[in-house]
């Protein structure tokens, strides 16, 4: 998930005035769940926070949710999306995927073979965002759920990849910075 999205990143330029510090939260909601700070690395490009559910790790666990942050980078949203359908056409780890803009955000769907570095299941959705509240700099909001690589149908995984989505669409989330 993380690979796609950095290799996106650095494809676009980097700016050097004006940008803005993410506060970044401690624990964020999303569908009814409350995910908690577990990694951040702020030297990245673009930054990355990962949450995590309580008394689960970014090595193990069920459901997470990760906020990148491409400050110092300029980012057309328009591009991004273009950028992502092609190069996840060309993943063959991925078994499924979307890139829809509404809202003026980009919105990404992908679903992830099991591989012997990752033995599961992943769905992912995105949400790329332009926000004003921080300089106009790229915020990527990014739902994940894992499964059993054994008995659990692509349908599903599908299916819940889809709820995952609708509720990202309606997400009111939005990030503060200094």
């Amino acid at each position: 998930m993380q690979r796609l999205l950095i290799a996106l990143l650095c494809a676009f330029g980097f700016q050097a005035a004006f940008a803005a510090d993410l506060v970044v939260p401690q624990k964020l909601n999303f569908n009814g769940e409350t995910y908690y700070l577990n990694f951040q690395n702020t030297e990245a490009r673009p930054q990355v926070f990962e949450y995590t559910l309580r008394g689960e790790t970014v090595e193990n666990w069920s459901k997470l949710l990760t906020l990148q942050y491409a400050k110092d980078m300029q980012i057309d949203l328009n591009a991004y999306g273009a950028i992502a359908q092609q190069q996840m056409q060309q993943n063959p780890q991925i078994l499924a995927s979307d890139v829809f803009a509404q809202n003026d955000a980009i919105y990404i769907r992908q679903v992830f073979k099991p591989v012997a570095e990752f033995p599961h299941y992943e769905s992912n959705t995105h949400k790329s965002f332009i926000s004003k509240s921080c300089n106009n700099e790229l915020i990527n909001y990014i739902t994940a759920i894992r499964y059993p690589a054994e008995n659990t149908p692509l349908e599903r995984i599908k299916q819940d990849n889809d709820q995952m989505m609708e509720k990202l669409l309606v997400d009111t989330w939005q990030p503060t910075c200094r």
